[in-house]
């Protein structure tokens, strides 16, 4: 199977006192997967569905602790991030020597203390906002009130309310009221009436819009800002205090990634149990690993429970749907494994589609992007990103798959003859294999020849795939007869435009009558009836309208480079105009800006519609998929890069 690693099904039968033991083996291997026995029952013998929930639940509980602590440590880190390099010993090691419930203790007292600071510091500026309107004020404020003679009150005035209430101030001797500070179209006063006409006062004020203001505090307001200030200061520096404390516990950082790490593996282990089934005494396991691995698989498990076990291991059934999959391709193709993955898994009785889609996304990538400027950006900024970060599945696939896609961007600027949206030229005529300016229709020619190569590749793979099942008169009939009727099409077609002789013209008519009359008769040949053959056998030929439509598909390639080309010239006339004297600043941010913009959009553009072109045009001529991704017993480290 090209591409696909042929796998051996294991089942194991073990003593359940073994059972730890087996688990952590298999998961040393880091090669096998397990077959869910729950799908299936048992009729010779009494089992029941394993299961660990207790202690998943456990591990399940520390791992959101050990992801806290972490996130609250990697807070004070820095710019640069730890990300430790670590081989699987070391890693275990560093795990087993931090005493987790000490450190979570530690963090989470100076998180509650962090947190405590923080509400404080909230409250003492939620103070001195309320007093700060009041700033101005000289009046101790354990003095508003009543006493004997006087009522003193605060309060505030919309400005939509405040020339009724000055006018009523004004024409009324109840009360008198002095202006502190206006803020936001808020008057904040204060308001004086004698203690006798109190009651009359209040209602006065309240019917002109003054709504009174009750502040918890007894000095004068600066005095008390001044005081605010003061707490907010030495509570600032208890916060830095808190700070150092927790930059001081930074040593735990890398041990609580490995200890992560460690105990993820440990989840993923007592849950994978959950798909075993076992008896009172009898443990048994059943599952997948590389056909390769057998001996090394057998050799582990007589080791670990030494021969008290009963294994056998025979290939995987290449109709079995439960076989999961793992691709193994060259370091080109591997890169675009993720437009596959992305679509779905081959079964394992398919063909990988990779080393076949490969080459076509990627010339068709760097067709739509077309510029040797932009392509030289996307590799060296993919490289870049490869090197710096060595980021993990599936964003790695991703910049490999592009950065490789760059090359083919550099060989069709060239084709275009264009850097950064200006056309290369020597002697005043410009260097190019294709004019974009002129050439239109040889462009639109060619993007339809490469779109019939790869619909013809599609149906290639189809073909070899029946040859390869022992069905070669199935790949005649649905593939060749195809092949024929098409080339028969087009033959057609092109003669009439180049006007190739009537012998020549008479074998392609001939050629595709008598390919759709094959494909008329024997489209349908598994309906039992005569009308039912013939209605498939037509509604199979008419199916080829949507190879027409395929073809048109196609011209996409040449529409999305020149729409590309077209923008980059607009973005380079746009800063032209504007880069004379003063304007140079603004054109080289024109230029930097917007051809940016075009770069992502181009790229975007590539992507998307190559990926288009290969799941819609070339899949759907041999691809069904559906395959099952093969799932290792091993956590993906998420904080550390094993060595």
């Amino acid at each position: 199977k090209m591409a696909i690693v042929n796998m051996s099904k294991f089942e194991l039968l073990a003593f359940k006192s073994d059972k730890e033991a087996i688990v952590s083996e298999i998961q040393k291997l880091e090669y096998a997967h397990y077959a869910d026995l729950n799908k299936k029952t048992d009729e010779e013998i009494e089992v029941k569905a394993s299961t660990d929930k207790e202690r998943v639940s456990e591990i399940s509980t520390r791992l959101s602790r050990i992801v806290w602590c972490i996130d609250q440590l990697s807070q004070y880190e820095g710019s640069k991030k730890v990300i430790p390099v670590l081989s699987e010993e070391e890693m275990n090691d560093i795990a087993a020597s931090i005493d987790f419930d000490k450190v979570y203790e530690e963090i989470y007292s100076l998180y509650s203390e962090k947190e405590k600071i923080k509400q404080e510091i909230t409250e003492v500026h939620t103070k001195s906002m309320d007093l700060m309107p009041w700033k101005r004020l000289n009046i101790a404020l354990k003095d508003i009130g009543e006493n004997a003679m006087t009522v003193k009150m605060l309060g505030t005035v919309h400005a939509d309310y405040d020339q009724a209430f000055k006018a009523m101030i004004e024409e009324n001797d109840l009360v008198y009221a002095d202006l502190v500070s206006e803020r936001a179209g808020i008057k904040y006063y204060l308001c004086v009436s004698l203690a006798k006409n109190r009651q009359e006062a209040v209602e006065l004020l309240r019917k002109n819009g003054f709504n009174q203001v009750k502040l918890a505090f007894s000095e004068e307001p600066a005095a008390e800002l001044k005081s605010l200030e003061a707490a907010e200061v030495k509570l600032n520096e208890a916060l830095s205090e808190n700070a150092k404390a927790f930059a001081g516990n930074l040593e735990y950082l890398v041990k609580l990634k490995a200890l992560y790490e460690v105990e993820a593996s440990e989840k993923v282990k007592h849950s994978s149990i959950e798909n075993f089934k076992e008896t009172n005494s009898i443990q048994l396991i059943s599952g997948y690993i590389p056909t390769s691995k057998e001996a090394d698989f057998k050799r582990s498990i007589e080791e670990t429970v030494k021969s008290h076990c009963d294994l056998s291991i025979k290939p995987a059934d290449r109709d079995d749907e439960n076989v999961p999959i793992v691709l193994k391709n060259n370091k080109f193709v591997s890169a675009f494994e993720s437009l596959t993955k992305m679509y779905s898994l081959p079964k394992y009785n398919e063909l990988d589609p990779t080393p076949a889609l490969a080459p076509f996304y990627w010339f068709f990538f760097g067709m739509m992007v077309a510029d040797i400027g932009y392509g030289a950006v996307l590799f060296l900024g993919t490289l870049f990103g490869i090197k710096k970060s060595n980021p993990k599945p599936p964003k790695d696939s991703l910049l490999r798959m592009i950065n490789l896609c760059s090359i083919a961007v550099i060989f069709w600027g060239v084709m275009y003859g264009s850097l950064f949206g200006v056309t290369l030229k020597m002697n005043g005529r410009p260097i190019a294999i294709f004019n974009t300016e002129k050439d239109f229709m040889l462009l639109l020619g060619v993007s339809i020849a490469l779109g019939l190569v790869h619909l013809f590749s599609g149906l290639g793979v189809k073909a070899y795939m029946l040859i390869r099942d022992g069905k070669p008169v199935d790949a005649f009939l649905d593939v060749g007869l195809w092949v024929f009727a098409l080339v028969g099409l087009i033959g057609l077609i092109g003669g009439n435009m180049i006007d190739m002789g009537p012998a020549a013209m008479m074998v392609f008519k001939v050629l595709m009558i008598a390919s759709m009359v094959g494909i008329l008769v024997f489209g349908a040949r598994d309906r039992e009836s005569i009308g039912a053959r013939i209605g498939g056998g037509i509604y199979e030929l008419y199916g080829i309208t949507g190879y027409i439509g395929d073809f048109v598909s196609y011209s996409r390639l040449m529409a999305l480079g020149l729409a590309g080309a077209f923008i980059a010239y607009a973005v380079n006339l746009i800063a032209k105009l504007v880069g004379h004297g003063p304007g140079l600043i603004a054109s080289v941010i024109i230029l930097v800006v917007f051809h940016g913009f075009n770069i992502f959009l181009s790229s975007l553009s590539g992507y998307v519609h190559s990926a288009r072109l290969t799941y819609v045009e070339f899949f759907g001529k041999f691809y069904e998929g559906g395959g099952i991704a093969f799932k290792n017993q091993k956590a993906v480290p998420k904080y550390v890069r094993l060595k």
